[in-house]
């Protein structure tokens, strides 16, 4: 965030105040990047997405509960 501290309500002054100069060439650099994306045509998503996703999962759920839990990579918890 461009600026720390709260206001009265306990709304980041982010929010509140306007952005520096810097932060306004960051964001008009950034929408440049993301009109990009009208450039490329729209396409729907193959039509068996979902089943191959689930497909996808299970099989991995699958993978994971052969494997023994000490063999697991440990993921720390956020």
């Amino acid at each position: 965030m461009e600026r720390s501290g709260t206001g009265p309500q306990g709304i980041s002054n982010c929010f509140t105040a306007a952005p520096s100069a810097e932060m306004q060439q960051r964001l008009t650099r950034v929408e440049k990047i993301l009109h990009l994306l009208d450039l490329h045509p729209t396409t729907e998503p193959d039509q068996d997405l979902l089943a191959r996703t689930l497909a996808r999962c299970d099989q991995q759920a699958r993978v994971a509960a052969s494997v023994p839990a000490s063999a697991q990579p440990i993921i720390p918890a956020r």
